[in-house]
């Protein structure tokens, strides 16, 4: 059943954000159960990190798309070239890190070495990497795609960054499209369905770059693939939804511990909850749909300057507003009154299958206990999808105000086999 419902959503079976076994073993369990086996997954996905080697030379652009892929501006970018510590300088946000690795062939890392000297295959050290260059390969490159990817199997991801110049030279990006991936194809054994991404970082709607988020968090594991969609900007419609997809199981799983911890009434309503779980909930929804203030100025350096950071802070006022706790209190109110009436009718399967419609039909299997359990959980439940919806929107919005992207590149191959 669930195969199908991932099939109608267009993802891959067993690859949608999330771990539908925890659906499975929750359906009918007690509501104690349930928040047992939500408390663990938040601790198990609140340890888990995520670590990816970008391997290029001083110059082919990797801190730019560093930052493009985190979201914000962390790595120096500039004309003057910077130099790194010989194991490489690493960059962090929320536990997703990227590690800005010296070029094999460099004058502190010989090719012969590379691998061993950075440890590139130790046991758990890197879930994949980014080779990156802006024009050519060299025979370390190919030499390190062979042993990396092909012989030890790790993910590995080929960019070729600064495209928009390779556009400009063409004359036609087509022309450009068509010359690069002839290049890479030609001294690299990509298989068919293997890509070569292109990017233009300080862009980052145009070209391949949203494509290679969305291959990066497909090619991690449950955990890992959640945490990556987190944290990972949305530059795009589809990216979008693959975010709110993952967010979905954070604001479930917070959610359900606010209420099951709850400690005091919420001003107005006499339903309990735990208010400094469902702010740090809210905070971290926020977060995740890149609408903090800081992330904000970091997006619109990052855009180059063509959309005003006034412009971006007006749109996200709304929900910039439920950081504070009245914004949290006023949502929840509204929440608690749809809830209030859910649980009243008792008819979770159509008048609560109404609600969480919209919030995951992952997680349909659960509305009848939620209802089942009480005005509080329902509510808190309520909060968190309204919450999402405001963010998911809201981030519609300040998509729609970015540049335009270009045409997208062919249809993915791997999902047509």
């Amino acid at each position: 059943m669930l195969d199908r419902v991932f099939r109608a959503l267009g993802l891959r079976p067993g690859r949608a954000p999330g771990d539908p076994d925890l659906l499975r073993r929750l359906k009918d369990q007690p509501i104690e159960t349930i928040a047992a086996e939500l408390l663990k997954r938040k601790q198990d996905l609140d340890a888990t990190t995520i670590r990816l080697g970008v391997i290029g030379m001083t110059g082919a652009g990797k801190s730019s798309l560093i930052n493009a892929i985190l979201g914000r501006p962390v790595a120096r970018v500039g004309v003057v070239t910077v130099e790194h510590p010989p194991a490489g300088e690493e960059f962090e946000v929320e536990g997703f890190r990227l590690v800005d690795l010296p070029g094999a062939g460099a004058v502190s890392r010989p090719a012969a070495t590379y691998v061993a000297d950075l440890k590139l295959l130790e046991p758990g050290r890197y879930d994949g990497f980014l080779l990156v260059t802006a024009s050519r390969l060299t025979e370390a490159d190919v030499a390190l795609f062979k042993e990396v990817h092909l012989q030890a199997g790790k993910p590995f991801f080929v960019v070729r960054t600064h495209f928009d110049l390779a556009v400009r030279s063409a004359g036609d990006e087509a022309a450009a499209r068509q010359e690069t991936e002839q290049f890479f194809r030609r001294h690299l054994p990509l298989a068919a369905f293997e890509r070569v991404y292109m990017v233009a970082a300080p862009e980052p709607t145009r070209y391949d770059l949203p494509l290679l988020l969305e291959d990066i968090a497909r090619s991690l594991p449950d955990l890992k693939q959640l945490r990556a969609l987190e944290v990972m900007p949305a530059y795009t419609e589809e990216l979008l939804k693959k975010k709110r997809q993952a967010v979905e199981e954070i604001v479930f799983v917070q959610a359900s511990l606010a209420a099951a911890n709850g400690l005091n009434p919420i001003p107005g309503l006499d339903i309990a909850v735990d208010i400094k779980l469902l702010q740090k909930m809210t905070e971290r929804v926020i977060s995740a749909f890149g609408l903090t203030r800081g992330q904000l100025e970091g997006l619109a350096r990052l855009s180059v300057g063509s959309v005003p950071l006034d412009r971006l802070l007006d749109i996200a006022a709304p929900v910039l507003g439920r950081l504070a706790t009245a914004g949290v209190v006023s949502l929840f109110k509204e929440a608690g009154t749809d809830a209030a009436k859910a649980v009243v009718k008792r008819e979770a399967a159509q008048e609560g299958g109404r609600f969480f419609f919209k919030y995951g039909i992952r997680y349909a299997p659960l509305v009848g206990q939620v209802v089942s359990a009480g005005v509080g959980f329902t509510a808190a439940y309520l909060y968190g999808k309204y919450l999402l919806n405001e963010c998911e929107e809201t981030l519609r919005k300040v998509l729609a105000a970015l540049p335009p992207a270009l045409p997208a590149p062919e249809p993915d191959k791997r999902e047509q086999q």
